[in-house]
């Protein structure tokens, strides 16, 4: 089942060689720590930027939430480069994705936005214990576990 997408914008920051944290943001159950740098810089050369977004999503997962689907953009404040859109499928909580974009210059201006769509456990999915230990033919003993009676068979008793 899909929850409602998560929809955020960062500030924008500029980013350089020295540049590393540029925010921490929590949003809508969503903690991402948003990471830049321009490595090796040289008058002469061609430059790129390492962009890392770290996601801490516990508290969705304690909601029922097993995996986060979406995409992020990247934009440049001054449009020296096109908006690159990201795809973003998150399945472990402090997973990072992480993407170099080139730039001709050794400085930039930069900001993000993402558009994140929880993905909920179904209910069909979670297993139903009644069933699951309901008298069958299958079943010829009773175990009782905390007041309740499973019906099992008598290999597991």
């Amino acid at each position: 089942m899909l929850g409602a997408a998560i929809e955020y914008k960062s500030g924008t920051y500029h980013i350089n060689g020295n540049t590393n944290v540029l925010e921490t943001k929590s949003h809508q159950g969503i903690k991402c720590v948003w990471s830049g740098k321009i490595p090796n810089i040289s008058v002469f050369s061609f430059h790129k930027i390492n962009f890392t977004w770290k996601f801490d999503w516990n508290k969705l997962r304690n909601q029922g939430v097993d995996e986060i689907t979406g995409q992020i953009i990247v934009r440049s404040a001054f449009n020296v480069f096109i908006g690159t859109k990201i795809d973003v499928k998150l399945t472990e909580n402090n997973q990072e994705v992480t993407t170099d974009m080139g730039i001709t210059n050794n400085t930039e201006k930069v900001y993000y936005q993402y558009s994140l769509t929880p993905h909920y456990t179904s209910i069909s999915e979670k297993p139903s214990y009644e069933e699951m230990f309901a008298p069958s033919d299958q079943n010829d003993t009773i175990l009782i576990v905390d007041g309740k009676k499973l019906h099992v068979n008598k290999t597991v008793s």
